[in-house]
């Protein structure tokens, strides 16, 4: 009589901890130490990015996730021109009225940094990457090959890339 609802309860057990102890970065080309240009270091292994993952504690009580995602080339480089044309309006508006933001780096470095990103995503081809989410914000870690990686990176109603090398 218990024998149907315990073989269930046991089976969606499983299926849920097959899923929390899936890999979320499952090649292993990439694991190991990543920088970006402002020297800034990720530690990548079959978990995903470890200061993410070191930070999930906090995350949780807001929201928190961090899963195997694919990207559309198309996808990524429509955002990147729409991201770029924003940029570069919202820099001119703020040089026009002589006003400075807290994110006049971030956007300066999205002028600077798209342009090259650009060249090296093809729009015909998908990507896999890491997407973390923390409460309204999220990242997008997206392999470009097993050495290079494009982070975007979103919240607070705005939008970053970065392009992250694996170290020696």
């Amino acid at each position: 009589m218990y024998a149907i609802p315990s073989l269930c309860l046991a089976a969606a057990l499983s299926l849920i901890s097959i899923h929390s102890m899936a890999a979320v970065n499952d090649n292993t080309a990439t694991y190991g130490q990543w920088r970006n240009q402002d020297r800034v270091r990720l530690t990548l292994n079959a978990g995903g990015i470890q200061q993410y993952a070191d930070d999930a504690a906090a995350c949780r009580p807001i929201g928190y996730s961090m899963v195997k995602q694919t990207y559309s080339g198309s996808a990524l480089t429509a955002t990147m021109h729409a991201t770029a044309r924003t940029s570069r309006e919202q820099l001119a508006t703020w040089q026009a009225s002589g006003h400075h933001d807290t994110s006049e780096e971030f956007v300066r470095n999205n002028v600077a940094r798209i342009p090259k990103l650009l060249t090296l995503i093809d729009p015909k081809q998908s990507y896999s990457g890491i997407a973390v989410t923390c409460g309204t914000s999220s990242t997008h870690f997206v392999f470009i090959n097993n050495n290079q990686a494009l982070e975007h990176t979103i919240g607070a109603g705005a939008s970053y890339f970065d392009l992250y090398e694996k170290s020696p």
